[in-house]
């Protein structure tokens, strides 16, 4: 049984390597629409570091994280939203509820190898990849400018939390497109689990108030989607939002696939 799990990850792993392949050729091949996409997402980026200058300007100090804290973990939040949209949101989560709409889902799911793994992953968004550059350089030069020590042990929980961040944003993005198949027109579904991944741009003090953290650590968990990963290594976290955040991770990921299975088992397709 081991040996069999064992070699279906290594067949969904070449099969990625190859959708990777193929963005990366289709990406160079039309050099023009690349570098436009590019532009854009650099763009946004440099909007977003203006933001933060604007802000710390005037104030010295936001929920207790100086200016090179914030610029840690404006860092941090846009590597993660970067990795997101690259692996599943551009070509994946974006287009299933047209793809349900259209009837295009048939086919994928007639194939042999697990629908949600091919819709979501099977087409990764190259430009969102080389945009992490710039946060990987705001983090090391803000980490650098705070004299931060390398801690092994805080590396680690950063990258925990970070983990179970994405499986968190996963699964949300997975329990709100599984609703493209009951009601039609639903484009704008894609965009939400998405967009709730903002909130993981203010640090953590900033959702003290008993509601804001009840909503923000266990409802709706944007904090493991940048704030938290951040300040494992800018400021502290405790053990517990590992063990949190773990556990949130695979419940998330739990309720997901039961609800993705769910509607595919009531769908009728487009066509019938």
């Amino acid at each position: 049984l081991r040996y069999m799990k064992l070699m279906a990850i290594k067949k969904y792993l070449k099969i990625w390597a190859y959708c990777c392949r193929f963005s990366l050729i289709s990406a160079t091949t039309y050099r023009t629409a690349f570098f436009v996409e590019l532009f854009v997402e650099f763009g946004y980026i440099l909007w977003a570091f203006f933001l933060v200058q604007i802000i710390f300007s005037n104030v010295a100090e936001v929920a207790g994280w100086n200016r090179h804290q914030m610029f840690f973990l404006m860092g941090m939040n846009l590597v993660f939203a970067e990795i997101f949209v690259n692996l599943f949101y551009v070509w994946g989560f974006r287009t299933i509820p047209e793809k349900i709409k259209n009837g295009e889902i048939d086919f994928v799911l007639l194939k042999p190898i697990n629908g949600l793994f091919a819709l979501t992953t099977g087409q990764p968004y190259i430009a969102s990849f080389l945009a992490t550059i710039p946060g990987i350089y705001m983090m090391i030069y803000s980490a650098g400018r705070l004299g931060i020590a390398t801690n092994p042990l805080n590396i680690a929980s950063s990258v925990i939390l970070f983990l179970c961040g994405m499986v968190i944003l996963y699964s949300l993005s997975v329990m709100v497109v599984s609703l493209s198949f009951v009601f039609l027109n639903t484009r704008f579904l894609s965009d939400i689990a998405l967009k709730l991944s903002e909130y993981g741009q203010n640090p953590p003090p900033a959702y003290s108030h008993i509601v804001l953290k009840v909503v923000f650590f266990f409802i709706v968990p944007a904090v493991f989607m940048g704030s938290l990963p951040a300040a494992a290594i800018v400021k502290t976290v405790q053990p517990l939002y590992l063990a949190i955040g773990t556990g949130l991770a695979i419940l998330f990921l739990f309720i997901a696939i039961k609800m993705w299975n769910f509607f595919v088992r009531r769908y009728s397709s487009a066509s019938s």
